[in-house]
């Protein structure tokens, strides 16, 4: 068995393999439990400098956090080269979204390679289609970066 792990905002997630075929129709189940994990640290552009902030509302996925978890569970599949060579670890994906929610740029922060980092931004790209609620600071929509770190272990 491959896990795959992905930590989103304020929790993280084990994701299964999943069946090829999800029956239409059929209840899907919860993939996965939520697990504490560290909080995610945003950053805002000023003055041509990222910097540190703390948000009134941090942004938030269309759908919530559990429809942001079965979105990245049913879409990210463990690489055959990292499979192969037993390659593990955590890619942090980097998002910046802008006062809209839409998604302007993804790019990977860390990687581990073996196919991991473009399957892991692959994924998150994905996040775009549904999109986001924008982030505010002191009331004011904001264009916001931050890390999404997905992590894959191989057995």
């Amino acid at each position: 068995m491959i896990n795959i792990c992905f930590f989103s905002m304020a929790f993280s997630v084990l994701a299964q393999p999943l069946p090829a075929v999800i029956p239409t129709g059929s209840t899907v189940e919860r993939l996965a439990a939520a697990e504490p994990s560290r909080e995610t640290i945003y950053y805002i552009l000023r003055d041509g400098v990222y910097e540190e902030v703390v948000l009134s509302h941090v942004p938030e996925f269309n759908g919530g956090d559990e429809a942001m978890e079965l979105l990245l569970q049913l879409n990210i599949r463990y690489p055959d080269a990292a499979r192969e060579h037993k390659i593990g670890g955590t890619v942090r994906v980097s998002v910046v979204l802008n006062e809209e929610g839409q998604m302007e740029d993804a790019f990977i922060h860390e990687g581990i390679g073996g196919g991991c980092n473009d399957e892991a931004l692959r994924a998150v790209k994905l996040l775009d289609t549904t999109g986001f609620e924008p982030a505010r600071l002191k009331g004011k929509a904001v264009t916001v970066k931050f890390d999404i770190p997905i992590t894959f272990r191989p057995e």
